[in-house]
């Protein structure tokens, strides 16, 4: 293999691994009891407007947002370093190919709780996206292989990158008349975006460059996967600009609303635009002007 040894890849799962996946399903598992705690003190729109099913999901995306952005940093360390530096030992190498390991599993725990929880009102493009992403990630360990180890590895570190989408759905529930909802909704959108060409690129380009030592139909079928799973991640593209749209419209609605309020607050009180005015008295008899400051009379 022209990045790694094809010896380190399979055998990645150690149980540290094991150990990390426990650790992530009980950090995943409590953190909706205790988020839904949180957003009922907290966010009145959370907890008088949104129905369950809603409420669930603001829980969901707050999860994954949370967790895509903590682990984004490291995960970027790790794989730059596997895919474009000189490892220095043996040991080193299988210890960031082990904590990849875990992330990816972590991962995929996070989407298969996403599923089972939202049983009743779960969208088809979430559930095609959450299960080709599971099947991405454990397929190598069904099949060790170089070429799936490369694919699954850059396929869960490329979802890292969601994590301001998250945000973005986030804020659309809580707050969509926000300023702050539709430029995260954007940013969001420019990130994930622009990185899914070279998810896409980087991961063929890794299959190509080991095409020799690679297990040939593993291979195949792993550039299949990225290119099915890519073009649901490109699709649900529309889904987000659909809601930046609405959130506009949201909030002209919100704009215009004030501004007929205030309208029919001044027709109701006229005298309130007098308010702090300086009233001019002009004596016209003895030719003198005097100016002071009056109350406007009460109706």
């Amino acid at each position: 293999d022209n990045f790694l040894e094809k010896a380190v890849w399979e055998s990645f799962v150690t149980h540290h691994v094991a150990a990390g996946m426990m650790l992530g399903v009980l950090v995943v598992c409590s953190s909706y009891p205790l988020l839904h705690m949180i957003y009922m003190a907290k966010f009145a729109v959370y907890r008088d407007t949104l129905t369950k099913d809603q409420q669930l999901v603001v829980i969901q995306h707050t999860i994954e947002a949370t967790f895509l952005s903590i682990i984004f940093g490291p995960l970027s360390y790790l794989m730059l370093s596997l895919f474009f530096e000189q490892q220095s030992s043996r040991e080193a190498l299988a210890n960031k190919v082990t904590a990849i390991g875990t992330f990816m599993f972590v991962v995929i725990i996070m989407y298969m709780v996403e599923i089972a929880s939202r049983f009743r009102n779960l969208r088809p493009l979430v559930l095609a996206h959450h299960l080709c992403a599971y099947l991405d990630s454990i397929y190598p360990a069904l099949a060790l292989t170089t070429s799936n180890m490369k694919a699954a590895s850059l396929l869960v570190y490329f979802i890292s990158y969601e994590a301001l989408t998250f945000v973005g759905l986030v804020l659309y529930r809580l707050a969509p008349t926000s300023k702050w909802t539709r430029p995260t909704i954007l940013a969001g959108m420019l990130v994930f975006g622009l990185s899914r060409p070279v998810q896409f690129v980087w991961i063929f380009g890794a299959l190509i460059a080991g095409w020799d030592d690679l297990n040939k139909g593993h291979a195949i079928f792993q550039m299949i996967l990225t290119t099915a799973f890519t073009a649901l991640q490109i699709y649900s593209l529309t889904i987000h600009w659909s809601l930046y749209k609405k959130c506009q419209r949201l909030a002209r609605e919100e704009e215009q609303r004030q501004q007929q309020e205030q309208k029919q607050l001044q027709q109701q009180d006229p005298t309130s635009i007098f308010e702090g005015t300086t009233i001019i008295d002009v004596d016209v008899a003895g030719g003198d002007n005097t100016m002071e400051s009056r109350e406007p009379s009460k109706a």
